[in-house]
């Protein structure tokens, strides 16, 4: 502990799951815990945008907006690219992340690109269930399993554990919408 650049990294990555990570976690299982569609993404693309912000700094909450939203691709009068510069892997990412959103709306599956026009091959992005499955999404997005798993396990079992809490999928459908009846396959996420 006497690294300060140690500290402060997992001082970080602490922050980030307690506020964030563990939180999205919990809601997926407790959401696919009911058969609903269910699919769960880390952004992790250090933007160049930002390349004010501290080397140590890795992608913010809600960084992924200006992809999801095309920004990268906009261009100026003359047809040049905005007044703000993109490597054209950030403008490939902006245009994956674009389709996996219209193809969930379109089809329920942001994989499933029926009917949608593509220009590259999506990676697979699989359907959060039991194994914890989600997409890692960067320049280079790859699928993987369990986010972070020990630390999850601290924020969502540990922690309530110490403060005398049960969290269960039906708890946390319940506190959603009261109207919801906790089915018989509700289990501790």
């Amino acid at each position: 502990m006497d690294d300060p650049i140690y500290t402060r990294d997992r001082f970080i990555q602490m922050m980030t799951d307690c506020r964030y990570a563990a939180l999205t976690v919990l809601m997926a299982k407790a959401v696919a815990a009911y058969d609903t569609r269910v699919y769960q993404y880390e952004f992790q693309h250090r933007t160049s945008l930002f390349s004010m912000r501290p080397s140590y700094t890795k992608a913010a909450h809600g960084d992924e907006l200006f992809y999801m939203f095309g920004i990268p691709l906009l261009r100026d009068d003359t047809g040049a690219s905005w007044k703000y510069s993109f490597t054209q892997e950030e403008r490939d990412l902006s245009l994956d992340m674009m389709a996996y959103w219209v193809n969930f709306a379109t089809n329920g599956d942001p994989s499933d690109s029926t009917g949608a026009v593509r220009i590259r091959d999506l990676v697979t992005w699989p359907r959060y269930t039991s194994s914890q499955s989600y997409l890692k999404l960067d320049v280079t997005s790859s699928a993987d399993v369990r986010l972070r798993e020990s630390n999850m396990k601290f924020w969502n079992e540990e922690v309530p554990r110490l403060m005398g809490k049960e969290i269960t999928t039906a708890y946390i459908t319940m506190r959603l919408n009261p109207n919801v009846r906790a089915s018989k396959n509700s289990q501790k996420p």
